[in-house]
């Protein structure tokens, strides 16, 4: 069983490269053998498949949350499902994945997600700075899942 797995969820079109973005600077920068990184293009319900055999799940994703654009958004599992206002920058998106995860009792023991606002405006694209945010939030996450320092390169 992987430890954990850091999904980073987009598109190749404007901020919707946002998890993948984020990934990309985690994979090149991030020291430990018991973390799986993969970039996954608007999956789904396949969503689920990726999530399989994993104990903690990190999710990052382009989200619109009514938040100012660069906010950063940390949701637990449970609170994917209670934040009506949160949505996915895709059709069937991450919510309605979990959900349907949920029902079938097919989730990882821990499902958090990482967002980065995008606004309404389809030409906003996140700052440098504000990925490099994101990926700060995301390393520290998975030390503490972990339980143990992470070298940061």
């Amino acid at each position: 069983m992987t430890a954990i797995r850091v999904i980073g969820i987009g598109s190749p079109f404007g901020s919707d490269r946002i998890g993948w973005d984020a990934l990309d600077r985690l994979t090149s920068g991030l020291d430990t053998s018991e973390v799986s990184f993969i970039s996954l293009d608007r999956p789904g319900a396949s969503l689920l498949e990726y999530m399989q055999d994993v104990k903690t799940v990190v999710l990052v994703d382009a989200v619109k949350a009514g938040l100012e654009p660069g906010s950063l958004v940390r949701l637990k599992e449970d609170q994917i499902e209670c934040s009506n206002s949160v949505n996915s920058t895709h059709g069937f998106g991450v919510a309605e994945a979990i959900a349907l995860g949920r029902e079938l009792g097919n989730l990882p023991e821990k499902l958090v997600l990482f967002g980065l606002e995008t606004g309404d405006d389809p030409e906003w694209m996140p700052s440098s700075r504000s990925i490099d945010e994101l990926k700060e939030l995301i390393t520290t996450e998975i030390a503490v899942c972990l339980g143990e320092t992470i070298r940061v390169n």
